[in-house]
């Protein structure tokens, strides 16, 4: 008989973000960087073309610079604001059960069971493990459950489950 582990909630919005990052491809350099800089340098190109001198134009370019950054900042600060809203706004009340088998999850009067196999991969960060298939995730975090115990047989649960998954793609 599959032991049932009970989980319950959602990840927080700061754990789901911390995922989100973890899942972000790496680049050498922010898109923001690159575009700020050309923006900078045909500034200055411009300025220096239009013979405004040297000390007004390290001015307009200071200021233009100061008025980027603030846009910036200003920008992301309202973006995650809405984002965190959303975010919990969308998680609706839901509990659920992990098992040999699967997951069940219980959301308002719906019950769905998903199959390991369901998930390509897992990601395991410091107190979080995210199940994931393609962008889809399934994120589990110790404040999900009831006790340390069940937390750490969930994660043991998870981690092993992805591990014989990898040596055996026809492990159930």
């Amino acid at each position: 008989m599959d032991e049932k582990i009970r989980f319950r909630g959602y990840l927080t919005f700061a754990d789901s973000l911390k995922v989100q990052k973890a899942m972000a491809s790496q680049r050498r350099i922010p898109a923001f960087i690159v575009i700020s800089v050309t923006t900078l340098v045909t500034t200055a190109f411009l300025i220096y073309w239009m013979g405004v001198g040297l000390m007004f134009g390290a001015l307009l370019l200071m200021f233009m610079g100061v008025l980027m950054y603030g846009g910036l900042r200003l920008m992301r600060t309202t973006a995650a604001g809405t984002q965190k809203r959303v975010y919990e706004k969308a998680c609706v009340k839901r509990t659920g059960a992990l098992t040999e088998s699967g997951i069940t999850i219980r959301r308002n009067k719906v019950l769905s069971t998903l199959s390991w196999k369901a998930f390509e991969r897992v990601l395991a960060l410091e107190e979080i493990v995210v199940l994931l298939n393609g962008v889809e995730t399934l994120g589990f975090a110790k404040y999900m459950f009831d006790t340390q115990s069940d937390w750490d047989r969930a994660r043991r649960l998870i981690l092993n489950r992805y591990d014989r998954r990898r040596a055996d793609p026809d492990a159930t």
